[in-house]
């Protein structure tokens, strides 16, 4: 799920239905999230929070079996045609830098509450 046209879909909701549908066609019903792109209506920054609504889910019991970040060592992202570039930061989507990827994965591997 990595939402559209019309907006966010990785909530609660959009998740059971989801993985309904795809039990219905006889495939696994587990649920891939995508933390960016529409999801996080295209905000590099927002992608924390919306990690932190799906690592909850996940506690919960909901099946969601893995998720998608835009990361890379430098926040943002840059034209290809800057000069310098900077290294380590992204030419195509804007991305969280490293060290707000690590709290990221550190919440989403949290089992507990």
């Amino acid at each position: 799920l990595r939402g559209g046209t019309g907006g966010p879909n990785y909530g609660a909701d959009a998740v059971a239905e989801t993985a309904t549908k795809l039990a219905g066609a006889g495939l696994p019903g587990r649920v891939v999230i995508d933390c960016s792109h529409a999801n996080s209506g295209k905000d590099h920054i927002r992608q924390a929070s919306v990690a932190a609504e799906v690592a909850q889910m996940v506690r919960d019991g909901l099946p969601v079996s893995g998720v998608m970040l835009e990361s890379f060592l430098v926040a943002g992202a840059q034209s290809p045609d800057a000069r310098p570039l900077t290294y380590g930061q992204s030419v195509t989507d804007k991305c969280m830098d490293w060290d707000a990827t690590d709290l990221v994965l550190r919440e989403l591997a949290r089992r507990d509450g």
